[in-house]
């Protein structure tokens, strides 16, 4: 807010009273300011870029919020939050979350705070194909998932037998944790949903080290 204005915020503020544009006389008024920041008026006020009388104006109640990653507890509270808000405008049904996004996103210490979550889950709503989000939804920082180009620059230091081989085992492995995650963990509907007998499907899972 410029300094003008701070000025004329102060005297609204101590006066309660305002005049309107136009007016000649002026109004009594009551009212409860509620003011946010992410800066530091403090240094603000040191500096002079911020008028002293109007910070001791507003700081009568001060509520300190942590920032999101000191809060990990209310995570999933806001973006079951910004779900509800944002699917109404997908014209389709998400129910929630999986377990592995929200523990990805728990994890995650979320430098851009709520708005960065709010986008987050924005962009899940948008690429996600099922009834909840899962991992795979979120924005890959959150999720964990590294760059296209950095692991096609780490295949590159591989022979085509070798790369062709890695992929082979990361695409397994990648397709029994996505089938166990939809069927919550449960091997004998993950492994008819893969058209493998059950032994199979423990067998696979033995050999990609993989646990349901």
């Amino acid at each position: 807010m410029r300094f003008s204005l701070q000025a004329k915020l102060t005297r609204a503020l101590e006066e309660r009273a305002v005049r309107r544009l136009g007016e000649s006389r002026e109004r009594a008024v009551d009212a409860r300011v509620v003011a946010a920041t992410h800066r530091n008026i403090e240094a603000m006020v040191a500096d002079g870029s911020f008028r002293e009388d109007l910070w001791y104006r507003l700081n009568v109640a001060a509520v300190k919020v942590p920032p999101l990653r000191e809060r990990k507890e209310d995570v999933e509270l806001l973006a079951a939050h910004f779900l509800k808000e944002r699917t109404p405008q997908r014209g389709r049904r998400i129910i929630g979350f999986t377990s592995a996004a929200v523990a990805a996103m728990e994890s995650f210490d979320w430098p851009g705070n709520v708005r960065q979550l709010r986008a987050a889950v924005e962009r899940a709503c948008v690429v996600s194909a099922g009834e909840r989000i899962d991992v795979g939804d979120l924005p890959p920082e959150v999720s964990g998932a590294r760059p296209l180009d950095d692991r096609l620059a780490k295949l590159a230091d591989l022979t085509w037998s070798e790369a062709v081989e890695a992929g082979r085992v990361a695409t397994a492995r990648s397709y029994l944790e996505e089938v166990l995650r939809r069927h919550q963990g449960r091997v004998s509907d993950a492994a008819t949903h893969a058209g493998v007998e059950r032994e199979s499907f423990y067998r696979l899972l033995r050999r990609y080290n993989l646990k349901p």
